[in-house]
């Protein structure tokens, strides 16, 4: 009997510089101009790639669907049955999702006016082609790799979101800023928290209408800032594999 299983990974050694080249070469040829994908950087003493934020993460997975088809970014479904990387995690930051809490289309989040309507206009055409979820049902969680990046001459990033044609959207009302400073310990199948007062694991969320999802040590994290990073981000690649279940 077999049962699905992830293999982690790190961009390590030479497939963190070869992922680093070929990142790189396609930030000049189609986004040489935005500052937000400048940000990751190869630690010679580490030998490993540092940094992420949400537009990297989406690009970096448009690298892994040309080059590597077998890999992918992590996304927040991948926790509960994610194998080690070969490096622990600890305090490193991995981003894994965009959350959209509003639809309207003037936001009080004016920086992200335009991303967060583009966005949600296009939540409403999957919902027409019944592949995405009510329009109305909000906050919705969308993985990092049901996401490519466009540029856009009506934000100030230079860049919004396109879904792809088979994007996931979840409704993720556990992600409502009211519910930040929860704690829980494990997630449910889409890698949404089931809430628990006993659990290790804190919710951190803050109540801005476009945010990124990411995972910090016991931390999950759903902030509205987009574009930050430092060297604790990380971006951490999975490969799907099975595994023999030895019942």
């Amino acid at each position: 009997m077999t049962q699905p299983s992830l293999e982690a990974k790190l961009l390590v050694g030479k497939f963190g510089r070869r992922f680093l080249d070929l990142f790189y070469a396609k930030v000049d040829d189609e986004f040489e101009d935005i500052p937000d994908l400048h940000i990751l950087m190869y630690d010679k003493k580490g030998q490993i790639v540092t940094g992420s934020n949400i537009p990297s993460a989406v690009l970096a997975n448009e690298i892994f669907e040309r080059y590597a088809p077998d890999l992918r970014t992590y996304t927040p479904a991948d926790i509960a049955m994610l194998t080690a990387p070969e490096r622990g995690l600890n305090r490193d930051i991995v981003d894994l999702a965009v959350v959209l809490r509003s639809g309207c289309l003037e936001p009080p989040d004016a920086e992200n006016k335009y991303l967060i309507a583009d966005l949600a206009a296009q939540i409403v055409v999957q919902k027409e082609n019944d592949r995405g979820v009510d329009s109305d049902r909000l906050p919705v969680m969308i993985p990092i790799n049901s996401l490519r990046l466009k540029r856009s001459s009506h934000t100030k990033q230079g860049y919004a979101f396109a879904l792809k044609n088979n994007a996931t959207i979840v409704y993720a009302p556990q992600l409502d800023s009211k519910n930040n400073g929860k704690h829980f310990q494990t997630t449910e199948a889409n890698g949404l928290p089931i809430f628990n007062e006993d659990g290790n694991k804190t919710l951190i969320s803050c109540e801005s209408e476009l945010c990124r999802m990411c995972i910090g040590g016991l931390h999950l994290g759903v902030t509205g800032v987009m574009d930050s990073s430092d060297i604790n981000g990380r971006i951490v690649v999975v490969r799907n594999s099975l595994k023999s279940n030895s019942k």
